[in-house]
Protein backbone atom coordinates (compact mmCIF):
# COMPACT_ATOMS: atom_id res chain seq x y z
CA UNK A 1 0.00 0.00 0.00
CA UNK A 2 1.08 3.32 -1.29
CA UNK A 3 1.49 6.21 1.65
CA UNK A 4 1.42 9.46 0.39
CA UNK A 5 1.11 12.89 3.05
CA UNK A 6 -0.13 16.29 1.65
CA UNK A 7 -0.82 19.03 3.85
CA UNK A 8 -3.87 18.10 5.50
CA UNK A 9 -4.79 15.40 3.81
CA UNK A 10 -2.96 11.44 3.95
CA UNK A 11 -4.02 9.27 1.16
CA UNK A 12 -3.42 5.47 0.83
CA UNK A 13 -3.57 3.73 -2.22
CA UNK A 14 -3.77 -0.34 -2.76
CA UNK A 15 -1.35 -1.49 -4.91
CA UNK A 16 -2.08 -1.19 -8.71
CA UNK A 17 -1.35 -5.09 -9.28
CA UNK A 18 -5.00 -5.60 -7.19
CA UNK A 19 -6.24 -3.98 -10.36
CA UNK A 20 -4.08 -5.65 -12.95
CA UNK A 21 -3.27 -9.00 -11.25
CA UNK A 22 -6.63 -10.43 -11.12
CA UNK A 23 -7.62 -9.17 -14.78
CA UNK A 24 -4.35 -10.28 -16.19
CA UNK A 25 -5.16 -13.69 -14.93
CA UNK A 26 -8.79 -13.79 -15.26
CA UNK A 27 -8.26 -12.81 -19.35
CA UNK A 28 -5.59 -15.70 -19.23
CA UNK A 29 -8.02 -17.94 -18.26
CA UNK A 30 -11.04 -17.54 -20.83
CA UNK A 31 -8.40 -17.11 -23.53
CA UNK A 32 -6.86 -20.71 -22.50
CA UNK A 33 -10.59 -21.75 -22.08
CA UNK A 34 -11.81 -20.33 -25.13
CA UNK A 35 -9.10 -22.39 -27.22
CA UNK A 36 -9.86 -25.47 -25.61
CA UNK A 37 -13.48 -24.14 -26.68
CA UNK A 38 -12.46 -24.18 -30.17
CA UNK A 39 -11.37 -27.44 -30.25
CA UNK A 40 -13.30 -29.76 -28.01
CA UNK A 41 -16.86 -27.85 -28.91
CA UNK A 42 -16.41 -29.24 -32.51
CA UNK A 43 -18.83 -32.06 -33.77
CA UNK A 44 -17.37 -34.40 -36.17
CA UNK A 45 -19.35 -36.39 -38.58
CA UNK A 46 -17.83 -39.30 -40.82
CA UNK A 47 -19.94 -40.38 -44.16
CA UNK A 48 -18.96 -43.00 -46.06
CA UNK A 49 -20.24 -44.78 -49.31
CA UNK A 50 -19.28 -47.87 -51.13
CA UNK A 51 -19.28 -46.65 -54.96
CA UNK A 52 -18.01 -50.66 -55.77
CA UNK A 53 -17.07 -53.57 -54.20
CA UNK A 54 -13.30 -52.07 -53.53
CA UNK A 55 -13.96 -48.62 -53.33
CA UNK A 56 -15.30 -46.46 -50.20
CA UNK A 57 -15.50 -42.68 -50.43
CA UNK A 58 -15.85 -41.06 -47.14
CA UNK A 59 -16.34 -37.08 -46.20
CA UNK A 60 -15.08 -36.00 -43.10
CA UNK A 61 -16.33 -32.93 -41.59
CA UNK A 62 -16.36 -30.68 -38.31
CA UNK A 63 -18.74 -28.31 -37.35
CA UNK A 64 -18.97 -25.50 -35.03
CA UNK A 65 -21.77 -24.42 -33.79
CA UNK A 66 -23.67 -25.53 -36.52
CA UNK A 67 -21.30 -24.26 -39.38
CA UNK A 68 -18.50 -26.39 -41.10
CA UNK A 69 -15.25 -25.70 -40.30
CA UNK A 70 -13.20 -28.43 -41.71
CA UNK A 71 -13.74 -30.88 -44.22
CA UNK A 72 -11.43 -33.87 -45.80
CA UNK A 73 -12.20 -36.13 -48.22
CA UNK A 74 -10.83 -39.78 -47.42
CA UNK A 75 -10.56 -42.38 -50.23
CA UNK A 76 -9.93 -46.12 -49.91
CA UNK A 77 -9.41 -46.00 -46.11
CA UNK A 78 -8.28 -49.16 -44.67
CA UNK A 79 -9.84 -49.54 -41.29
CA UNK A 80 -10.26 -47.56 -38.60
CA UNK A 81 -8.31 -47.26 -34.90
CA UNK A 82 -8.37 -45.83 -31.52
CA UNK A 83 -5.67 -44.06 -30.82
CA UNK A 84 -4.45 -43.38 -27.08
CA UNK A 85 -3.13 -40.48 -25.33
CA UNK A 86 -1.37 -40.59 -21.68
CA UNK A 87 -1.37 -37.72 -19.63
CA UNK A 88 1.30 -37.06 -16.22
CA UNK A 89 -1.16 -38.00 -14.06
CA UNK A 90 -1.61 -41.45 -15.31
CA UNK A 91 -5.10 -40.83 -17.18
CA UNK A 92 -6.15 -41.92 -20.55
CA UNK A 93 -8.27 -40.64 -23.79
CA UNK A 94 -8.92 -42.15 -26.39
CA UNK A 95 -10.32 -41.02 -30.27
CA UNK A 96 -10.89 -42.66 -33.20
CA UNK A 97 -8.62 -42.52 -36.56
CA UNK A 98 -9.23 -43.86 -39.96
CA UNK A 99 -5.98 -45.53 -41.57
CA UNK A 100 -5.69 -44.77 -45.54
CA UNK A 101 -3.03 -44.65 -47.59
CA UNK A 102 -2.01 -40.21 -47.04
CA UNK A 103 -1.82 -41.37 -43.27
CA UNK A 104 -3.55 -41.77 -40.01
CA UNK A 105 -6.58 -39.44 -40.24
CA UNK A 106 -8.38 -38.38 -36.47
CA UNK A 107 -11.92 -38.38 -36.57
CA UNK A 108 -11.69 -35.48 -33.83
CA UNK A 109 -8.53 -32.80 -33.19
CA UNK A 110 -9.36 -33.92 -29.40
CA UNK A 111 -8.89 -37.07 -27.08
CA UNK A 112 -11.92 -37.87 -25.20
CA UNK A 113 -12.03 -40.35 -21.63
CA UNK A 114 -15.40 -41.53 -23.01
CA UNK A 115 -15.06 -45.53 -24.53
CA UNK A 116 -17.40 -44.24 -27.54
CA UNK A 117 -13.98 -44.43 -29.44
CA UNK A 118 -14.24 -48.35 -29.72
CA UNK A 119 -17.80 -48.51 -30.80
CA UNK A 120 -17.48 -45.31 -33.49
CA UNK A 121 -13.86 -48.09 -34.64
CA UNK A 122 -16.15 -50.69 -34.56
CA UNK A 123 -19.09 -49.28 -36.71
CA UNK A 124 -17.03 -48.52 -39.52
CA UNK A 125 -14.87 -51.97 -39.58
CA UNK A 126 -18.51 -53.74 -39.55
CA UNK A 127 -19.14 -51.37 -42.81
CA UNK A 128 -16.16 -52.01 -43.98
CA UNK A 129 -15.62 -55.95 -44.20
CA UNK A 130 -19.55 -55.97 -45.75
CA UNK A 131 -19.68 -55.48 -49.32
CA UNK A 132 -23.21 -55.65 -48.76
CA UNK A 133 -23.28 -51.99 -46.77
CA UNK A 134 -23.43 -49.22 -49.25
CA UNK A 135 -23.00 -46.43 -46.54
CA UNK A 136 -22.70 -45.34 -42.64
CA UNK A 137 -22.53 -42.40 -41.22
CA UNK A 138 -20.39 -41.88 -37.80
CA UNK A 139 -21.38 -38.94 -35.75
CA UNK A 140 -18.94 -37.86 -32.97
CA UNK A 141 -20.97 -35.31 -30.65
CA UNK A 142 -19.23 -32.31 -28.63
CA UNK A 143 -17.77 -33.67 -25.42
CA UNK A 144 -20.75 -32.09 -22.86
CA UNK A 145 -18.74 -32.78 -20.12
CA UNK A 146 -15.82 -30.89 -21.59
CA UNK A 147 -17.86 -27.56 -22.84
CA UNK A 148 -19.59 -27.70 -18.75
CA UNK A 149 -16.06 -27.55 -17.36
CA UNK A 150 -15.02 -24.49 -19.93
CA UNK A 151 -17.82 -22.71 -19.32
CA UNK A 152 -17.40 -23.17 -15.40
CA UNK A 153 -13.62 -21.99 -16.18
CA UNK A 154 -14.93 -19.28 -18.25
CA UNK A 155 -17.15 -17.96 -15.61
CA UNK A 156 -13.91 -18.02 -13.01
CA UNK A 157 -11.76 -16.18 -15.36
CA UNK A 158 -15.20 -13.10 -15.65
CA UNK A 159 -15.28 -13.05 -11.71
CA UNK A 160 -11.75 -12.03 -11.42
CA UNK A 161 -12.09 -9.53 -13.92
CA UNK A 162 -15.01 -8.09 -12.60
CA UNK A 163 -13.93 -8.60 -9.15
CA UNK A 164 -10.37 -6.78 -9.66
CA UNK A 165 -10.38 -3.45 -8.16
CA UNK A 166 -8.44 -0.33 -7.05
CA UNK A 167 -9.19 1.35 -3.60
CA UNK A 168 -8.06 5.25 -2.28
CA UNK A 169 -8.62 6.23 1.35
CA UNK A 170 -7.94 10.02 1.89
CA UNK A 171 -7.65 11.72 5.51
CA UNK A 172 -8.83 15.07 5.06
CA UNK A 173 -8.13 17.27 8.65
CA UNK A 174 -9.19 20.14 7.28
CA UNK A 175 -12.60 18.87 6.55
CA UNK A 176 -12.72 16.26 9.22
CA UNK A 177 -13.60 13.98 6.94
CA UNK A 178 -12.38 10.29 5.59
CA UNK A 179 -13.39 9.51 1.98
CA UNK A 180 -13.19 6.11 0.46
CA UNK A 181 -12.69 5.87 -3.04
CA UNK A 182 -13.48 2.08 -4.37
CA UNK A 183 -13.33 1.13 -8.22
CA UNK A 184 -13.74 -1.33 -10.46
CA UNK A 185 -14.19 -2.24 -13.73
CA UNK A 186 -18.08 -1.99 -13.85
CA UNK A 187 -18.33 1.02 -12.28
CA UNK A 188 -16.96 3.52 -8.82
CA UNK A 189 -18.20 3.99 -6.02
CA UNK A 190 -17.52 6.65 -2.92
CA UNK A 191 -18.35 6.94 0.84
CA UNK A 192 -17.31 9.85 2.76
CA UNK A 193 -17.20 9.63 6.50
CA UNK A 194 -16.43 11.92 9.39
CA UNK A 195 -12.94 11.00 11.20
CA UNK A 196 -13.39 12.50 14.07
CA UNK A 197 -13.11 9.17 17.01
CA UNK A 198 -11.92 7.29 14.34
CA UNK A 199 -9.67 4.21 15.29
CA UNK A 200 -7.40 2.07 13.94
CA UNK A 201 -7.30 -1.71 15.19
CA UNK A 202 -5.00 -4.39 13.49
CA UNK A 203 -6.95 -8.10 13.30
CA UNK A 204 -5.26 -10.91 12.51
CA UNK A 205 -6.65 -13.86 10.30
CA UNK A 206 -5.41 -17.25 8.76
CA UNK A 207 -5.09 -18.20 4.89
CA UNK A 208 -6.41 -21.30 3.87
CA UNK A 209 -2.54 -22.52 4.15
CA UNK A 210 -3.00 -21.47 7.70
CA UNK A 211 -0.20 -18.92 7.26
CA UNK A 212 -1.10 -16.00 9.30
CA UNK A 213 -1.66 -12.08 8.00
CA UNK A 214 -3.04 -9.17 9.59
CA UNK A 215 -5.55 -6.27 8.38
CA UNK A 216 -5.89 -2.87 9.17
CA UNK A 217 -9.65 -1.84 10.17
CA UNK A 218 -11.13 1.97 10.53
CA UNK A 219 -13.51 2.02 13.35
CA UNK A 220 -15.53 4.82 12.68
CA UNK A 221 -17.44 6.96 15.27
CA UNK A 222 -21.19 5.64 13.88
CA UNK A 223 -20.06 2.06 14.53
CA UNK A 224 -19.06 1.29 11.62
CA UNK A 225 -15.89 -0.70 10.30
CA UNK A 226 -13.68 -0.15 6.98
CA UNK A 227 -11.01 -2.50 6.19
CA UNK A 228 -8.25 -1.89 4.35
CA UNK A 229 -7.38 -3.50 1.18
CA UNK A 230 -3.85 -4.77 1.94
CA UNK A 231 -2.55 -8.12 3.89
CA UNK A 232 0.04 -7.74 6.21
CA UNK A 233 2.70 -11.17 6.56
CA UNK A 234 3.88 -8.70 9.87
CA UNK A 235 1.74 -7.85 12.76
CA UNK A 236 4.58 -5.10 12.75
CA UNK A 237 3.78 -3.76 9.54
CA UNK A 238 0.61 -3.75 9.76
CA UNK A 239 0.72 -2.01 13.15
CA UNK A 240 2.95 1.07 11.65
CA UNK A 241 0.38 1.62 9.37
CA UNK A 242 -2.42 1.69 11.53
CA UNK A 243 -0.88 3.99 14.14
CA UNK A 244 0.43 6.28 11.42
CA UNK A 245 -2.93 6.87 10.57
CA UNK A 246 -3.69 7.02 14.04
CA UNK A 247 -1.19 9.84 14.60
CA UNK A 248 -2.33 11.71 11.73
CA UNK A 249 -6.19 11.83 12.93
CA UNK A 250 -5.28 12.35 16.69
CA UNK A 251 -7.38 15.38 17.70
CA UNK A 252 -5.25 19.02 18.09
CA UNK A 253 -2.70 18.10 15.69
CA UNK A 254 -4.42 20.17 13.09
CA UNK A 255 -5.83 23.89 14.48
CA UNK A 256 -8.26 25.52 12.20
CA UNK A 257 -8.42 29.26 12.13
CA UNK A 258 -11.27 31.46 11.63
CA UNK A 259 -11.57 34.13 8.95
CA UNK A 260 -10.04 37.51 10.09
Amino acid sequence: MRVTEKGDQLILHTSWSNLLTPFVFGLFAMLVAGGVFWTTARESTLTCKRLEANQVQCQLQQFFLGHVIKQIAVDNPQQAIVQSSHSSKGGTSYRMALVAARGTIPLTDFYSSDIDADDLAAQFNQFQHNPAAKTVLIDQPASGFVFFLLLMFCGFGLIMILGAHYDTFVFDRYRDAVTYRHVRFTGRRTREEQMSGLKTEVRQFRGSKGRRYYCVFLHLENGTDLKLDWNAYREAAAQDLADRIQEFVRPGVHIKYADA
